[in-house]
């Protein structure tokens, strides 16, 4: 498998973050993104179990 130098989406160089502080962000921005995530599935298992006992 060879690997991809052009982004298959608009042809542009797509390389991600190569600095510390650049992968850092993208991982607070991830762990910010999927605590959201699994906030919001909680509220709606919840909310299903409170139909189910009402």
């Amino acid at each position: 498998m060879t690997e991809r130098s052009q982004c298959r989406l608009h042809g542009g160089q797509s390389t991600g973050a190569k600095t510390p502080e650049g992968r850092g962000r993208i991982s607070e921005a991830n762990t910010a993104l999927w605590a959201e995530r699994n906030r919001l599935i909680a509220l709606a298992l919840e909310a299903e179990r409170e139909a189910r006992i009402s």
